[in-house]
């Protein structure tokens, strides 16, 4: 994945906030295994947790993936670290990022052991699950469904610069190679010559053409412009402006 491969150029560099340190542009889950070389620097530009986990110190150093089961089974991860890291995991199928902050995950582990973490795969378990600093950093894993989409965070408790490598594990399906389905499109309210189209699952913001040359219209209207609404790197919604 492109993405990742000129991460792994920078990861000696990094002067600032990673984009994926915010929910909104987290990581779309393509592939097994991640490495971060070094730590994510800090918890982004917006402190997403808001004393609702676990997590008893919210974000710290911090990054996020997304993906949407496209086949049912089991589901977990090991995050490899020699370090403290902690997880927390949301099922948003009916919400968004903006709802982190206020709902309790699906599964969260505050375990103060150092090294390997994540959910078993060969152990799920219905319900939610929250796990204080006292208990193991392996918990138990997840049956999921087509169609659910989850987020989950990485946070760094330790605060040292030690990276982490994050397999993801189970027999779901969760790499997502098939194409986005258009769910809806409806005109902007406040923008007459803008529609707003809603996908199936989160578009990478950077494969829209900016000139709406991906967009074709029946009824003689011409795209100008598109792009993501709301920013970020992957979004549900993209805008599109017609001439």
């Amino acid at each position: 994945m492109r993405y990742i491969s000129l991460l792994g150029l920078a990861v000696g560099l990094w002067a600032q906030s990673l984009p994926e340190s915010d929910c909104i542009n987290a990581i779309a889950v393509c592939q097994q295994t991640y490495t971060y070389t070094n730590s994510p620097p800090d918890y982004g530009q917006t402190q997403e947790l808001q004393n609702n986990t676990c997590l008893l110190n919210n974000e710290q150093k911090t990054a996020w993936f997304i993906f949407t089961v496209q086949q049912s089974g089991t589901f977990g991860f090991i995050v490899n670290t020699t370090y403290d890291y902690d997880f927390a995991l949301w099922d948003i199928t009916n919400s968004s990022c903006a709802s982190v902050g206020s709902t309790a995950p699906i599964r969260c582990n505050f375990s103060a052991d150092n090294g390997n973490t994540g959910l078993d795969a060969n152990n799920p378990q219905s319900g939610s699950l929250s796990w204080n600093a006292s208990q193991p950093p392996i918990m138990p894993g997840l049956n999921v469904t087509a169609g659910q989409t989850f987020v989950l965070v990485l946070d760094n408790y330790t605060r040292d610069q030690t990276g982490f490598t994050i397999t993801f594990t189970g027999t779901a399906q969760i790499f997502d190679n098939a194409p986005a389905a258009l769910v809806s499109a409806t005109q902007d309210c406040n923008r007459t010559n803008r529609i707003i189209l809603r996908f199936s699952e989160p578009i990478a913001c950077n494969t829209i053409a900016p000139n709406g040359s991906d967009f074709l219209i029946s009824g003689g209207l011409t795209p100008v412009a598109a792009g993501c609404v709301g920013g970020g790197l992957y979004s549900y919604e993209v805008y599109l402006e017609v001439g």
